[in-house]
């Protein structure tokens, strides 16, 4: 595999003993996966893309590089493994896991055990703020178990009569389940959407003034509206999104890092090398090497 990771393509890996039901948005999607999948344009008003119930078995894994949306992945048997922040953690039932909008989608099934979950993919919107902000992956406690009744009710009224007002309530239950768990990881529009233009280029040379600029504060405003919500300064959050994206890449890529540095924005290896060493306390290189995945 080379390349930077924008050139990847994405893995998608899974047994012959998974199982799994889909509704997706649109037909538009020639994936292999989504083949079989329920068609509900309901959902794009709401901004999903699609979702469903999984019960899946190793080997079965995924990586996503290009999604623009966010991800929601709620676990009610089993456990499986998600990359939160360039590390692998283990997601067992009772947890959800949200992934922002540009973050590196990645997870798989541990081998010997089961991994029953619901996920919900939510599609990219010029004109509403998404569920929830590009700075604040989580993993946490959360029952599942309303949200898959509810894609069950969804997928009842789907197969059936296809009442519109069922269907609206349908996927408003769903989207208010997600909600609940991502309301305390909202942030500021005007932080929102400086977050988004830093992800989406990482490589630029952000510095105070721009970051200012872009956010149409003054460079004060934004230092205090950040640490207020994030605890961090604006150019240490840049930081934060830089080494994330790094470490995600050194756990789920085989891109060199030299390639992850210059993609993050350090384009002197060693400079890099030792940001990251900083901020992980492992060198890059040690970093990948404890973070491993090898799927039988």
């Amino acid at each position: 595999m080379s390349g930077t990771h924008e050139t990847l393509s994405d893995i998608h890996i899974q047994s012959a003993r998974c199982r799994r039901w889909v509704m997706r948005a649109s037909d538009d999607d020639a994936r292999p996966w989504l083949a079989n999948a329920i068609t509900c344009p309901e959902l794009r008003r709401h901004q999903i893309a699609h979702l469903g119930i999984a019960d899946m078995v190793a080997p079965y894994r995924i990586r996503r590089t290009q999604l623009a949306g966010a991800y929601f992945l709620a676990c009610f048997g089993g456990k499986g493994q998600v990359l939160v922040e360039g590390s692998w953690r283990s997601c067992g039932a009772g947890q959800a896991a949200m992934l922002p909008p540009r973050s590196l989608n990645a997870f798989h099934a541990v081998p010997g055990v089961r991994w029953k979950f619901c996920w919900v993919r939510f599609e990219s919107s010029r004109d509403r703020q998404p569920i929830f902000a590009a700075d604040c992956p989580a993993l946490a406690p959360f029952d599942g178990g309303g949200l898959r009744l509810a894609m069950l009710g969804l997928r009842e009224e789907c197969t059936g009569t296809r009442h519109p007002a069922a269907l609206h309530h349908w996927i408003e239950l769903i989207r208010t389940y997600v909600e609940q768990f991502a309301r305390p990881h909202r942030s500021d529009p005007r932080l929102f959407a400086l977050w988004q233009a830093v992800s989406a280029d990482l490589a630029s040379p952000w510095d105070g003034p721009r970051l200012a600029r872009t956010a149409h504060l003054s460079f004060e405003h934004l230092r205090r509206l950040s640490r207020t919500e994030i605890g961090r300064s604006p150019m240490h959050q840049v930081i934060h999104l830089r080494m994330t994206r790094a470490a995600e890449l050194l756990a789920a890529t085989a891109d060199t890092v030299e390639q992850i540095g210059s993609s993050v924005g350090y384009h002197d290896p060693s400079v890099f090398s030792a940001r990251f060493k900083k901020w992980a306390g492992l060198s890059p290189t040690d970093y990948r090497r404890r973070l491993e995945v090898r799927v039988d």
